[in-house]
């Protein structure tokens, strides 16, 4: 679960920063003719972060709703013990 957890982190950070970034970064090569071709690189990498954010939740919410306790819990309700 750990794993899954890391790369939800992981890829909603990356959203966040190319969401807030992408548009001031062309803003300020518009504006002050600043060419910021390294960073612009590494931001337009992280354009599918939240995809890839929706696709870890969705391992995520399985791992969760499989842990053991939850299992417990899950296979009682459904025995009745």
């Amino acid at each position: 679960m750990i794993p899954s957890l890391q790369n939800m982190v992981e890829f909603a950070t990356k959203a966040y920063i190319y969401n807030s970034m992408w548009i001031k970064i062309n803003q300020g090569y518009l504006q002050g003719g600043q060419a910021l071709d390294a960073i612009k690189d590494v931001i337009s990498s992280y354009a599918d972060a939240s995809e890839r954010f929706d696709e870890a939740l969705k391992k995520f919410r399985g791992a969760a709703t499989f842990s053991t306790e939850n299992f417990r819990d899950i296979l009682s309700m459904m025995i009745g013990g």
